[in-house]
């Protein structure tokens, strides 16, 4: 896959079955070239998933000594890097389908699957690699960040649709904290409801579907 960020086409270019580079393009042979990175060998592994925004490309890649990451680059060599390090425990579900991006502002949320705990929302912080995770506790196994309804960005923020389990699902707001990570104040209220849904951006705006008892 490619994506366009400023005025270049970024793309990842396969040496063989599991060796890749990226490269950035402005439609013109002297302005097509390799991204260098700080990758043992020059190359990543397994590379997929480019994701545009905020003037760079996210994508996930794996490197021999720090296995499966999200790296992001500015289209430079200085401005390539590692993005997050996950702990070697954490039981990781980095496929082409459970890896989104969403840019918000300064920051990046990225949502990725663990088995016990489902789809989460995560956070790069810190100097060297760090992550933290926004996602709420869960007393047994969780669905997590809903399915089928993309999170959304506004302003800084970001929202989404939260899933305990097959019956039990709330609106989730998160401004790249833990403290300001919570259910969306007031959603609801006073009469209240449930199964939301169809969670989408208009103006700026968050609007959501949700039943009415």
């Amino acid at each position: 896959a490619a994506v366009v960020s400023g005025n270049d086409l970024y793309f990842l270019l396969s040496r063989n079955s599991d060796q890749a580079t990226l490269w950035r393009t402005d439609g013109t042979a002297g302005g097509t070239r390799q991204v260098p990175t700080p990758a043992v060998g020059g190359f990543l592994r397994n590379s997929f998933r480019l994701v545009a925004g905020e003037g760079k490309v996210y994508f996930v890649g794996t490197d021999i000594q720090s296995g499966r990451e999200l790296w992001v680059s500015d289209g430079t060599g200085a401005g390539t890097r590692q993005l997050t390090s996950f702990p070697g425990d954490i039981p990781l579900d980095f496929n082409h389908t459970s890896l989104e991006v969403y840019p918000a502002g300064a920051k990046v949320f990225f949502i990725t699957s663990t088995f016990e705990r489902g789809r989460e929302v995560w956070v790069p912080e810190g100097n060297p690699n760090q992550i933290r995770r926004l996602s709420p506790d869960c007393p047994t196994f969780c669905n997590g960040v809903e399915r089928e309804t993309p999170p959304v960005v506004v302003g800084s923020r970001l929202l989404w649709i939260h899933q305990v389990n097959l019956t039990e699902e709330s609106v989730w707001v998160s401004d790249g904290t833990v403290a300001g990570t919570t259910p969306v104040p007031g959603f609801c209220a006073p009469a209240g409801c449930d199964s939301p849904s169809n969670l989408v951006l208009l103006d700026g705006e968050a609007y959501v579907v949700a039943r009415h008892p």
